[in-house]
């Protein structure tokens, strides 16, 4: 039996004039060009946008920068729909966290992908600068292999009969 390839769209979040809050990006525009099934969509905004960046998609990888203590620099870290906070991608009070965008769109009946969402361990996400930090760097052969699995990984997942968002 083959297995079917679905598509993904990785939807890659960050500023690249902030050091490693860009890495996400960075680690995008090495997988291209894409596999045929793989869309990238770079982006620097967060909030309500995302109803329209995870609209009419059955798969999508979430990725971004992030600072957590526990991993070292360029580190995939994944983190669970359940452990999904507030960004700094929040421009204002108009804005909403990703728990609230997937709240609205099930409210309005508008259908999710299966959602995976990884962070990249950064070093420097506030400093400006247009290079990422030595470490992340050094880092990001690994980075971008161990995001090419896991996008492997989500596009031969098993269909299920409903969409909806997953975390594993």
């Amino acid at each position: 039996m083959e297995t079917r390839i679905a598509r993904v769209r990785l939807l890659a979040f960050g500023n690249t004039l902030l050091r490693d809050d860009g890495v996400a990006i960075h680690a995008a525009r090495a997988l291209r060009p894409p596999e045929p099934w793989l869309e990238i969509i770079e982006s620097e905004i967060g909030g309500l946008a995302l109803l329209e960046l995870l609209g009419d998609c059955d798969r999508a990888l979430l990725l971004d920068a992030v600072s957590l203590p526990s991993y070292p620099p360029g580190a995939l870290v994944p983190i669970p729909l359940s452990q999904a906070r507030c960004s700094s991608r929040l421009a204002g009070v108009h804005e909403a966290d990703l728990p609230t965008v997937l709240a609205l769109a099930s409210r309005l009946g508008r259908p999710l992908p299966r959602l995976r969402i990884f962070g990249i361990q950064g070093v420097e996400l506030t400093r400006f600068g247009e290079q990422l930090t030595f470490e992340v760097a050094a880092a990001l052969p690994q980075l971008v292999a161990a995001l090419r699995r896991e996008l492997v990984a989500l596009a031969r997942e098993p269909a299920t009969p409903s969409r909806g968002v997953g975390s594993r």
